[in-house]
């Protein structure tokens, strides 16, 4: 069989007997010192799903004909993701407006339309910079924005979230409106400084 880094013959190991994830820990421990992570495992020319990745570290080795574990550099990982959530911020950002206007003409089903798609984005970008806070190690408390630190703004921003879900389940459009205008609106201009700062310090 064949066991590869992004590709390149991996010769240091004794796979007999080993399983997937005995495999992985061997793998994790070269790459120790290289500045590296594992982002992926390709089993036989297939990338394993997240939910596939547990019961494959349990298997053996011998099982697969080749392996192919796939690296990246967490900082370039981390920037990855900053500038999908900063055309991700954009789009809610104009979404919110529009979602305002049909509120304030009494249009509540186009402005329903709008927010499920909405909310998905949001929900994908809140863990995106959630998830670059974990993957640089930075304390969310440590990062200072104009409107105070990210941690309490993160907070904040599923506090309102959760206003928002019960001015729905209330159908109370005029509460609705407000929300989003006055609590929503500006908390998506703090999230695109947020994500502005954290992609500054990442080019120093």
């Amino acid at each position: 069989m064949v066991i590869s880094i992004d590709g390149q013959k991996y010769s240091q190991t004794e796979v007999k007997d080993q399983t997937v994830g005995d495999l992985l820990v061997d793998i994790r421990a070269s790459l120790a010192d290289s500045g590296r992570m594992i982002v992926s495992i390709v089993c036989d020319g297939k990338v394993l799903e997240p939910d596939q990745i547990s019961a494959v570290l349990q298997e053996a080795v011998e099982k697969y004909l080749e392996i192919d574990f796939q690296t990246a550099v967490p900082r370039q990982l981390a920037r990855d993701s900053l500038e999908a959530c900063r055309e991700f911020l954009l789009d809610i950002e104009e979404t919110v407006r529009q979602i305002v206007d049909h509120l304030r003409q009494a249009q509540v089903q186009e402005a329903m339309e709008l927010m499920g798609p909405m909310f998905g984005r949001l929900n994908d970008s809140y863990r995106g910079l959630q998830g670059t806070f974990q993957l640089l190690k930075i304390d969310p408390e440590s990062v200072e924005l104009s409107a105070g630190n990210a941690g309490r703004f993160m907070t904040g921003l599923v506090e309102k979230l959760r206003q928002i879900k019960l001015a729905l389940e209330n159908k109370d459009y005029v509460g609705l409106t407000d929300l989003f205008e006055y609590e929503l609106a500006p908390t998506i201009s703090e999230w695109r400084e947020l994500n502005n700062h954290l992609l500054e310090n990442l080019s120093v």
